[in-house]
């Protein structure tokens, strides 16, 4: 997704030489379908034959390989592996490198050159049509996708913030982005209101936190960015 395809200049080539071509249209689109298939919930489920076999680390243990660093956390103390944290991690591994910087810079700006190429906003309303369907799945999947559209949620926002540094031409595709999450999330609530007997509570609760996130964000109360009010008088 965004990438590009390097070939260095050999003697003969002369002006027939491209050196850098961008990955073609079909093969970006079939990687980011393949990505998001490993965010799915049935992919996330930590198997319970696992679970059962698996303890936390010593006190004192570290990997040979990474130190401390190979080891999962946990915020259950020295009683388990917890398999929160274990899906937490790889759901942040997977959207941190889809939603790099760099990378929907290059994907905004090769839309621009090559209209067969994915658009930005082609690859995020993806991304959210995949991630924020919200299925009534059940069981241990139903936290799992809670948890795969909070930290979307969080990422898509984090976007916005003025660390990210991102491009006016991103900034305003990662707004649209924003505006539909909103959209499909107050359809759902609206939804869900009509018909009490579908999901938890747990379930609507969550979506009525993602929703009040980005509807702090639409009023301009952006979550990411606190400034401190500038004090009266001549400045020091």
């Amino acid at each position: 997704m965004g990438g590009r395809a390097v070939s260095y200049d050999v003697r003969g080539d002369g002006s027939k030489a491209v050196a850098m071509r961008s990955v073609p249209g079909q093969l970006q689109r079939q990687a980011l379908t393949q990505v998001l298939a490993t965010l799915q919930p049935s992919e996330l489920v930590v198997p319970q034959q696992i679970m059962t076999l698996s303890l936390s680390a010593s006190f004192g243990f570290e990997s040979e390989v990474g130190g401390m660093g190979d080891l999962f956390s946990s915020r259950l103390g020295s009683m388990g592996v917890d398999p929160v944290v274990m899906v937490e991690s790889l759901v942040i591994t997977v959207l941190s490198s889809v939603l790099d910087v760099a990378r929907i810079e290059r994907i905004a700006i090769q839309s621009q050159f090559n209209q067969s190429l994915p658009s930005l906003g082609e690859v995020l309303k993806t991304i959210v049509d995949e991630l924020y369907s919200f299925d009534d799945l059940g069981g241990e999947q139903s936290w799992i996708e809670r948890l795969v559209q909070t930290v979307l949620t969080h990422m898509v926002l984090g976007l916005q913030s003025s660390y990210a540094k991102i491009s006016a031409l991103v900034d305003e595709e990662v707004q649209r982005c924003l505006e539909y999450m909103h959209d499909q999330l107050a359809a759902v609530i609206a939804e869900e209101q009509c018909d009490r007997t579908g999901r938890s509570v747990y379930e609507v609760s969550d979506m009525c936190n993602h929703a009040t996130r980005l509807l702090g964000w639409l009023t301009g109360k952006k979550p990411f960015l606190t400034l401190l009010p500038i004090p009266e008088g001549p400045p020091i």
